[in-house]
Parts: structure tokens; C-alpha cells; sequence
């Protein structure tokens, strides 16, 4: 991938919020399928209240 376009989708990811919340909802949904313990959701469940409390 080049700079150009990695910049890009980086704006794009920063400035639609919607976006935002959908890939970190992605990623989390994925880190809770692949590391279902307790450790690991506590993290997610405090990485959600990061990003409610952000935006």
C-alpha cells in the first residue's frame, strides 16, 4: 500500500466517526471470538468505555 493512500484511508478512518466505531467494534467483537477470557473483556469492556466517553 502506498503513503498516499495509507494517509487517506487514515483520514478517512479519523474523520467518519461512524466508521470509526463500526472497525473498533469489528476489532473487538474479533479480539472477544479469539481471546474469550475474563482479562480479555474487562480490556474490551474498557476500550468501549474509552471510545464512548471520547466521541
Amino acid at each position: 500500500m502506498s503513503s498516499i493512500a495509507y494517509s487517506n484511508l487514515y483520514h478517512r478512518f479519523f474523520l467518519n466517526s461512524r466508521t470509526f466505531i463500526q472497525l473498533c467494534t469489528f476489532i473487538g467483537v474479533g479480539h472477544f471470538i479469539s481471546f474469550g477470557n475474563l482479562r480479555s473483556r474487562w480490556r474490551l469492556a474498557q476500550i468501549h468505555l474509552f471510545i464512548s466517553i471520547t466521541l
